[in-house]
């Protein structure tokens, strides 16, 4: 059962997204901002590895979806965007009810092929980057 975000709690202008993506909808919520188009959430202790640390596949969930919601803000006519690799890397803990946030950038795009980028903070801290080649 997914807790319940109060609004207090969320930064201006996101609002929830992702519920209907099965996996989105498990293990979620993820919140959407556009304009620039952001991703994030709060750390629930189901995101957590065992160093109590928001879990590595946690964060690279949230930079796929960051990076596919991306490319299609870029690119409308993508249509429905399968991640071709992903690759990232922790660069610092987020812990239990920190709110992390990303946002990305289109490195290169050709034709319904791209290659983007994002970089995901706790405050200030970056805490976790990814890059990856997307196929609409």
């Amino acid at each position: 059962m997914q807790q319940e975000i109060r609004p207090a709690c969320v930064p201006s202008g996101f609002t929830q997204a992702f519920d209907s993506v099965a996996f989105a909808g498990a293990n979620g919520p993820l919140l959407l901002a556009h304009d620039p188009v952001r991703v994030g959430f709060h750390v629930e202790r189901r995101h957590l590895d065992g160093a109590e640390q928001c879990h590595a596949g946690m964060l690279a969930f949230a930079a796929d979806l960051l990076l596919i919601v991306t490319g299609r803000a870029q690119n409308e006519a993508l249509g429905f965007v399968s991640t071709i690799s992903l690759s990232g890397d922790s660069l610092a803990p987020a812990r239990l009810g920190d709110w992390v946030e990303g946002a990305g950038e289109v490195v290169h795009m050709d034709g319904r092929t791209y290659i983007a980028q994002c970089l995901f903070r706790v405050g200030l801290t970056p805490v976790y980057r990814a890059n990856g080649v997307f196929r609409g």
